[in-house]
C-alpha cells in the first residue's frame, strides 16, 4: 500500500516545477535573444562590408580624382611618336618654380627622356635650356623634339615671340658663309635700343656682350632684363654673351643668371692652365645649354679690365689653337692676329696676319672663330668729338676691309665696342655744343642712340655681310 503524500511534500513538488518552469523561461529568453543576435549578424556585416566597399569605392575614386589632376597638373599624359615625330596633336601645361621643374614636365609627358636629352636638343639648336618658359603649349602633329625644344623656349607669355639663343645656330650658318655675326659691347638702354633697332632693320643676327666694365657699371640683372625687353619690342634673335670673363667663377654666374654664351679669357695664364680652367668652364656651361668661347694668343691694348702692352701681346700659334680646342671642347676660339683694344690699335700702317689666320683655319675648319678689337675707329666720329672739345688724337682702327677679308677665313665672331663709344659721344658733343642750356637727358641720349642704330647697320650691312641673315 503505498504511503499517501502530505500537503507539504506537494508543495515542495510545486516548488520544484515553479523553479523549471522559470528556468524554462530564461532559457527561452536567452534563446530567443542568441537567435536575435545571430539573425541580426549577417546584416550588420552586410552594413560593415557594404560600409569597407563604399569607403574602399571612395578612397579609389578620390586616388583617381588626384591621379587625374596630378597627371593634369604635371602633364603625365604621354605623348606619343611616330619615325621621330609626334603622332599626333599634343596638348601640355609646362610650369615650375625653376627650369629643371620645367623640363621634368616635359619629361614626364614623353616628349623628351631626360634633362640631358633636351639640353643637348637646345643646344644643337643654339638655344639655352634655363630659358624655358611656363604656359599651355600645343604641339602639332609631325613636330620634332627640335620643334617641340624651340617652341618652349621662344614662347613668352601671352603668345609673343622671343629669341634668346646661343651662338651654335649663328656660327654654323656663318661658319659656311661669306659673313660673320657682329658682337657689340652694351653697357645702357639707349646702346641697346640702337644696336637692336639696327639688327631689326637689316633682319641680321646679333650678340650683345657684356664687359667686367659694364656688370660693375649697370649690373648683369638690369643688362638682362634690358636685352629681354628688346627682344620682346622686337622679336630680333639675340645671344647674349659674356666678355673676357676673368675667372671660373663670374663664367658660372653669368650661366647661373641668365647668359647664352660666355668667353672664358685664359690667356694670361700659361698654356696648360689655360686649357685646364677653360675645360672647366665648358663642363659646366655645356651642362647648362650655353655655349663658351676662349682666347688663345694676348691681344694688345686696354678696353675695361683687359691691359696688356705690345711687349706682351703674342700672335696665336696654329698648332697650339688645333691641340687647344681638342682638349677644351670650346665653341668658338678668339685668336691674336694683330687686332688690339681700344682706340690707339696701329702707330703705323694696320697689319693684320691673314696667313696666320688661313693656317689657323685649316687646322680647325669646324670652329668659328673671333676677332677682338675689330673697331674701325671711324674718322668722322673722332673728328666730330675732337671738333666739340674732345682730346682723342691720333686714334686709329683696323680698317673695314681688312675685316671683310677675315670674315673670308673662318671668322664667324666680330667684337666691335670702341666705335658705339665714339659715335654716341661724338653726337652727345655736338648736342652740347649747339645746345649749352639743354640738360634733358632724353635729349641728347636720343640722338646719341640714332648715331649707334646708323653705325651699326653700315657695319653689318656693307662690312659684317650679314644683312637678310637672320
Amino acid at each position: 500500500m503505498s504511503k499517501s503524500r502530505s500537503f507539504r511534500d506537494y508543495h515542495y513538488d510545486h516548488s520544484d516545477i515553479l523553479l523549471a518552469v522559470i528556468i524554462l523561461i530564461i532559457a527561452a529568453a536567452l534563446i530567443v535573444w542568441r537567435i536575435n543576435i545571430i539573425m541580426a549578424y549577417p546584416s550588420t556585416l552586410g552594413q560593415k562590408a557594404g560600409t569597407a566597399v563604399t569607403a574602399e569605392q571612395n578612397a579609389t575614386t578620390s586616388d583617381n580624382s588626384a591621379a587625374k589632376e596630378s597627371a593634369k597638373s604635371s602633364g603625365t599624359n604621354k605623348a606619343t611618336w611616330t619615325d621621330d615625330k609626334l603622332a599626333e596633336d599634343f596638348t601640355l601645361t609646362v610650369e615650375g618654380s625653376s627650369a629643371d621643374k620645367k623640363i621634368q614636365c616635359l619629361i614626364d609627358a614623353g616628349l623628351f627622356t631626360s634633362s640631358v636629352d633636351f639640353k643637348s636638343v637646345c643646344k644643337s639648336f643654339g638655344l639655352n635650356a634655363s630659358s624655358i618658359k611656363s604656359g599651355t603649349y600645343t604641339f602639332s602633329q609631325g613636330m620634332t623634339k627640335k620643334d617641340i625644344a624651340k617652341d618652349v623656349i621662344k614662347l613668352y607669355s601671352g603668345g609673343i615671340k622671343m629669341a634668346l639663343v646661343t651662338t651654335t645656330e649663328m656660327f654654323r650658318k656663318a661658319l659656311n658663309s661669306d659673313y660673320a655675326v657682329g658682337a657689340f659691347n652694351v653697357n645702357n638702354m639707349e646702346i641697346i635700343q640702337g644696336i637692336v633697332d639696327a639688327a631689326q632693320q637689316e633682319n641680321a643676327p646679333l650678340i650683345l656682350q657684356v664687359s667686367a666694365g659694364a656688370r660693375k657699371y649697370a649690373k648683369p640683372v638690369y643688362l638682362v632684363k634690358l636685352v629681354e625687353a628688346a627682344i620682346e619690342d622686337t622679336g630680333v634673335d639675340v645671344a647674349l654673351h659674356l666678355d673676357h670673363g676673368a675667372d671660373f667663377d663670374i663664367c658660372k654666374s653669368c650661366v647661373d643668371g641668365g647668359f647664352t654664351s660666355v668667353m672664358y679669357d685664359g690667356s694670361k695664364h700659361p698654356f696648360e692652365e689655360n686649357i685646364r680652367i677653360t675645360r672647366q668652364v665648358v663642363e659646366y656651361a655645356h651642362a647648362h645649354g650655353v655655349v663658351v668661347e676662349a682666347e688663345l694668343g694676348k691681344l694688345a691694348g686696354v678696353e675695361d679690365a683687359v691691359h696688356v702692352n705690345e711687349r706682351e701681346a703674342t700672335f696665336t700659334v696654329p698648332e697650339e689653337a688645333a691641340e687647344f680646342v681638342e682638349k677644351t671642347g670650346v665653341d668658338s676660339l678668339a685668336v691674336a692676329i694683330g687686332t688690339s683694344h681700344g682706340a690707339y690699335k696701329f702707330k703705323g700702317t694696320p697689319y693684320l696676319d691673314f696667313e696666320r689666320l688661313k693656317k689657323i683655319h685649316a687646322l680647325i675648319p669646324d670652329t668659328p672663330l673671333v676677332l677682338h678689337g675689330s673697331s674701325s675707329v671711324p674718322q668722322e666720329f673722332v673728328e666730330l668729338c675732337n671738333k666739340y672739345g674732345g682730346e682723342v688724337p691720333g686714334a686709329q682702327g683696323v680698317p673695314e676691309d681688312m675685316i671683310t677679308e677675315a670674315v673670308k677665313h673662318g671668322v664667324c665672331k666680330v667684337n666691335i665696342d670702341t666705335d658705339l663709344r665714339l659715335a654716341m659721344t661724338a653726337e652727345i658733343r655736338r648736342v652740347f655744343h649747339e645746345n649749352p642750356a639743354e640738360f634733358d637727358p632724353r635729349k641728347y641720349l636720343g640722338p646719341g642712340r640714332d648715331a649707334i642704330q646708323k653705325m651699326v647697320a653700315h657695319k653689318m650691312r656693307d662690312v659684317l655681310k650679314c644683312s637678310n641673315q637672320r
